[in-house]
């Protein structure tokens, strides 16, 4: 079985609109967005979803949020 992993500044590209699971793999003793790699794991709708489905894996796993539409509130 392959592992996919990709640096984080061309990771962006990659993730689904919504909540999306990731795994990090560090490369330094700090985590630095643009040098460690990323490995896509499951995109959900909602963060509830996804804080309840991020349960399952192992490892240091990220919740990021991608491209959401906010709600307009309006205006009188």
């Amino acid at each position: 079985m392959a592992l996919v992993a990709i640096r984080g500044g061309q990771f962006t590209q990659y993730l689904k609109k919504g909540y999306n699971i990731v795994r990090r793999y560090q490369r330094g003793e700090e985590p630095v967005y643009a040098d460690d790699c990323f490995e896509l794991l499951l995109c959900c709708k909602t963060e509830a979803q996804a804080k309840k489905k991020s349960k399952e894996f192992e490892g240091i796993i990220e919740i990021i949020k991608n491209k959401i539409d906010e709600p307009r509130t309006k205006s009188k």
